[in-house]
């Protein structure tokens, strides 16, 4: 269940740190746990009455304003247990014209770089500025380096609306995917509705 109000976390800890401090030098010395602590609580906290809570973890795989986050949510992983987590990476193939093709490395290093701090992604979405083509030989590349099964990457290029993004999704079987590891039975989405009003 989504509520109406997606909440800042990342602000609502750093307004309550310097609450806490009441002093930005202090604030900013404020040692890790008690971040780490803070984050989890607040996302303990609104899980009440929900059915599947999505966590968005902004930014950069390796800055260094994510890695509490990140490392929040991999304890929750080990506290929750992994058929009660799921870890989706959402990461960019960009295309170089020099050369006339798209290049994996990014994506690769970033999987690389968060399976370093324990998180295993399991599943990958690629954002393309453009249709990769010829997409299988790169998801295969992409499922060797970064230990996915090839069913569990995704490829999204940029549509024409956004509302196609979970249409694609779905093509791809991204809710049966989710479904699946959450160990639920299978239920019929009402894509039909949506696909329509587009058309």
């Amino acid at each position: 269940m989504l509520s109406r109000n997606p909440q800042r976390i990342s602000i609502h800890i750093h307004v309550a740190l310097m609450k806490e401090t009441n002093d930005i030098v202090i604030y900013m010395n404020t040692d890790v746990i008690s971040m780490l602590n803070m984050i989890i609580e607040m996302i303990d906290e609104r899980t009440t009455d929900v059915d599947i809570m999505l966590v968005e973890i902004g930014g950069t795989v390796g800055d260094i304003e994510s890695l509490p986050f990140l490392e929040a949510i991999r304890q929750m992983r080990l506290r929750y247990g992994p058929d009660r987590c799921m870890f989706i990476h959402l990461g960019y193939i960009p295309y170089l014209t020099a050369s006339g093709e798209h290049k994996t490395k990014p994506i690769q290093h970033s999987t690389k770089t968060l399976s370093s701090y324990g998180i295993q992604p399991d599943m990958l979405i690629c954002r393309s500025d453009t249709p990769i083509k010829p997409l299988e030989p790169v998801r295969a590349k992409l499922s060797i380096h970064t230990n996915l099964p090839a069913d569990r990457i995704l490829f999204v290029p940029n549509l024409s609306s956004i509302y196609l993004v979970p249409l694609m999704l779905q093509k791809q079987r991204l809710d049966q995917q989710i479904l699946k590891h959450f160990t639920k039975a299978l239920k019929n989405t009402k894509f039909s509705v949506r696909r329509t009003r587009m058309q």
